[in-house]
């Protein structure tokens, strides 16, 4: 495995879910309830857009793509893509 393979959309939704765990128990006042998924969105686009920008493990991408890249799967590490999926079927 490399550090590439970790930056598909599997990859990166574990990546953010690990984190926002971290900051789950780190913080107790945190309102996961509220604020859980655009935390877990923003991380991930931060991360996607770092690690295209840094061309960490070979991967470059545009921008836009690494944005979205990144909000999918922070959409979908917080469940919202799963619960979004139901309405629109």
């Amino acid at each position: 495995m490399e550090f590439g393979d970790l930056l598909t959309q599997a990859g990166l939704s574990a990546f953010v879910l690990l984190a926002v765990g971290v900051i789950k128990k780190t913080l107790p006042s945190f309102d996961s309830e509220r604020f859980g998924a655009i935390t877990a969105i923003g991380i991930g686009v931060v991360v996607a857009v770092a690690a295209s920008l840094t061309n960490a493990g070979g991967v470059t991408l545009p921008i836009a793509e690494a944005v979205f890249l990144g909000a999918i799967s922070g959409a979908a590490a917080s469940g919202l893509y799963d619960a979004g999926s139901g309405v629109t079927s």
